[in-house]
């Protein structure tokens, strides 16, 4: 007796829908990834080795710029003068070498500092283009234009510093009224633009104009 053709074509459709299934289960398996069998290098080009936030790596390289007293002629007025200083990692560093003062070559070359030598930085946190700066209260028996020397050295270092355009000076946790340069005392953030022409510029002299013939 003949089976019917509904049934032989049932059984030839089920026998492609098996085949077909192991196809892609030996597929699948294949592309599997499967668990190395003992430690590998990593090839310099492989991906995977592309993951380290390059944004938190410290670029150490370069010098750091403090701004010391540089010297000058009887009657003329006192100026800050940039200095390069070794590969300083961060605000804390950059201000603790500002506090200690001259180096023995600086001094030679009549360099000094008008921050008081006993002051002490008891901490600098930076928020966005601000750095807070706290020190203890040797600052304050400065007075005139000591003082004013003093507060420039600290802004114009700080803000060498890249990304930061703004100190907030405090004396041992207490915010204080400073003097800028024009001779005003008040509470706030101090920027270069408060001491105008306390800095050497850095910028070479103009070229005389010559007289044409």
């Amino acid at each position: 007796m003949r089976p019917p053709a509904h049934r032989g074509r049932r059984s030839r459709r089920r026998a492609v829908l098996i085949g077909s299934a192991a196809v892609v289960l030996a597929i699948a398996s294949g592309c599997s990834i499967q668990p190395d069998s003992s430690p590998r290098d990593i090839p310099i080009d492989d991906p995977a080795s592309n993951d380290v936030d390059t944004a938190s790596v410290v670029d150490a390289t370069g010098d750091t710029t403090i701004f010391l007293v540089g010297p000058t002629e009887p009657g003329q007025q006192r100026r800050l003068r940039s200095n390069q200083r070794g590969a300083l990692a961060n605000p804390t560093e950059i201000l603790t070498a500002l506090f200690d003062g001259p180096t023995q070559s600086e001094l030679d070359s009549r360099l000094i500092s008008a921050i008081p030598p006993d002051t002490v930085l008891n901490s600098a946190r930076r928020a966005s283009n601000i750095l807070y700066v706290d020190v203890s209260g040797s600052l304050e028996d400065l007075t005139d234009d000591a003082l004013v020397l003093a507060l420039g050295q600290i802004v114009f270092t700080v803000t060498e510093i890249p990304g930061l355009q703004f100190v907030r000076l405090r004396v041992d946790g207490e915010d204080r009224a400073w003097p800028r340069g024009d001779g005003q005392s008040r509470i706030g953030d101090l920027k270069v633009y408060d001491y105008p022409g306390l800095a050497e510029s850095t910028q070479p002299p103009f070229p005389a104009i010559g007289t044409s013939t």
